[in-house]
């Protein structure tokens, strides 16, 4: 069925989407929970709804995702963020000219750097939230890279996924993130 939520002191309706994920099918219900006082809490209540749920639009290629606040881009040739902007100040985030690239995945088997190959950028919205797929390939396997921004919260949730293949040689996988400059505070989950 179809839910909503709705904010019980004001009994007003939040944005809020309902995604079905994994092998199992769980579902995740995901809203923005706003204006929840300093040690406090806000009550919100779940409600089912007997409406036809719309079905949502395809994704689209894209190589660049925006929200109010931020603006970012993704280099074509390693899949890696090109600039990060926070639109209002037009502070950037990533560190130009560095030779790996903000959240550039590196592979390696053996002795060998295995290259990545960008196969695909698809952008999805839905009314809490837009989200960037970027999809990369290298010889052992892939990684599929969710760059999620939610409609006018000032947060970039970036979720790595990587499958490889087994292997008996040694093998060992990382990420670059080069910031830029002073001043950022930066929190990782």
């Amino acid at each position: 069925g179809r839910y909503r939520v709705v904010d019980v002191e004001s009994d007003q309706p939040v944005n809020c989407h309902l995604e079905t994920r994994g092998k199992w099918p769980e579902h995740y219900l995901s809203f923005v929970a706003q204006d929840i006082p300093s040690f406090g809490y806000r009550c919100y209540r779940i409600e089912q709804v007997s409406q036809e749920q719309s079905p949502e639009e395809p994704g689209k290629p894209s190589t660049t995702l925006e929200n109010e606040v931020y603006h970012l881009e993704i280099d074509t040739k390693s899949g890696a963020v090109r600039s990060l902007i926070e639109k209002r100040t037009g502070r950037a985030f990533v560190h130009q000219g560095e030779a790996a690239g903000f959240n550039q995945f590196f592979h390696r088997s053996g002795e060998t750097l295995l290259h990545t190959r960008l196969e695909a950028c698809v952008l999805d919205s839905n009314r809490l939230f837009d989200r960037l797929v970027v999809r990369m390939a290298f010889e052992h396997g892939t990684l599929c890279t969710n760059y999620i921004l939610y409609h006018g919260v000032p947060w970039l949730e970036l979720l790595n996924a990587v499958n490889r293949t087994a292997s008996h040689e040694p093998q060992c996988s990382w990420f670059s993130f080069p910031l830029a400059g002073d001043g950022h505070r930066w929190v990782y989950d």
